[in-house]
């Protein structure tokens, strides 16, 4: 359990964002509600068990609090605050397995912190041709993550000419049921650890699958998937209907005609939007790159343009995801949230709102 002063700490911090974003008035007949200062006469207190908070940091990185139980996916600068039981990531790329934000999320002195779950790629980073690194220093691997509390996940749901996999592909953990499926974007090693003497020995053989993740909570019943940087659809997501409340995917990425074929599939209740900027005051993902400017003009300017916390967006977020609510309203409804922003999932999930233009 969250010590009250960590508690107490973090519910400020997300205060301060609630002033700034909008958070508006509690009420009763809210259907969701944000932290706010109002907040902090209880913050000692634990949270109802049965009750569900999700907030959207920006890029794919999403936090989901299951009573006092807490899990983020693809952490990438926030959160930063070493308060998460399990953590995700989703694949290798700087922005889903971000080396410098897991320092600050698993720490030593941290008793709360079980378990990585991550793709197989995310523990072998440095090896692979992947977009995972752009600082002057190689990448550790996770190595300073304790081995006993690290897991490589594989997919459940998988397309139907996937190979076996050499790993588990569910678990519990907690509360938690635990699944993997397809995503996209697989790596694959570099040229100079490929030879023949690396592969005699398996060590980078076989496939590299990314990873979704859907986790179950069986306190409530309620389910989130997290889809990491999906490319396409698959018939094999046509196991998972049923089994999703909210799907957290890609603005961009996959084509639209795909995004209407997965959520077809799969039949969320709820697509929530992520993976996409807006250059608005106080967005946690700071914007240390022009705006106006071209970041595949040359390998280095990529390079500058990542060190500054860029990453693929669509231009025009608030026009795309309008037209993916029309296009997707057959089968799911799309919700967008304010980055930042924590929301508590009502009971009746048809009442959520998110933000409103």
């Amino acid at each position: 359990m969250v010590a009250p002063l960590d508690r107490r700490r973090f519910l400020q911090r997300t205060a301060a964002y609630g002033a700034a974003l909008s958070a508006g008035p509690l009420s009763a007949s809210a259907p969701f509600r944000s932290v706010s200062a109002a907040d902090l006469a209880i913050a000692d207190r634990p949270f109802p068990t049965k009750q569900i908070r999700i907030t959207w940091w920006g890029g794919m990185s999403v936090e989901v609090n299951f009573g006092e139980l807490n899990i983020v996916f693809d952490p990438y600068v926030e959160p930063h605050e070493p308060k998460f039981d399990y953590i995700f990531c989703s694949h290798d790329h700087y922005d889903h397995c971000h080396e410098e934000t897991l320092r600050k999320l698993i720490v030593p002195s941290s008793t709360r912190f079980k378990m990585l779950i991550a793709s197989r790629g995310c523990f072998y980073a440095s090896r692979l041709e992947s977009p995972n690194n752009w600082g002057p220093t190689m990448l550790n691997d996770l190595q300073f993550v304790p081995r006993d509390k690290c897991l490589a996940l594989y997919p459940k749901y998988r397309r139907a000419d996937d190979p076996p996999f050499r790993g588990p592909v569910a678990l519990t953990a907690d509360r938690l049921q635990i699944e993997g499926f397809r995503s996209g974007e697989d790596p694959h090693p570099r040229a100079m650890f490929n030879g023949h003497l690396e592969l005699k020995f398996a060590e980078l053989s076989g496939a590299w699958p990314n990873m979704g993740y859907l986790v179950t909570d069986t306190v409530t019943g309620r389910s989130i998937a997290h889809t990491g940087d999906i490319q396409s659809s698959f018939p094999g997501m046509l196991q998972m209907r049923g089994k999703v409340d909210v799907l957290f995917y890609p603005l961009g990425k996959l084509p639209l005609e795909e995004k209407i074929k997965m959520v077809d599939y799969i039949r969320p209740k709820l697509a929530i939007p992520t993976h996409y900027r807006l250059f608005e005051p106080h967005f946690p993902i700071p914007a240390d790159f022009p705006q106006d400017g071209d970041p595949y003009e040359s390998p280095e300017t990529l390079r500058q343009f990542c060190l500054g916390h860029w990453y693929p967006s669509p231009k025009d977020p608030p026009k795309e995801i309008a037209e993916q609510r029309e296009k997707l309203a057959p089968y799911t409804r799309v919700v967008e949230l304010r980055a930042g922003k924590q929301y508590v999932l009502p009971s009746d999930l048809d009442e959520f709102r998110g933000r409103q233009r």
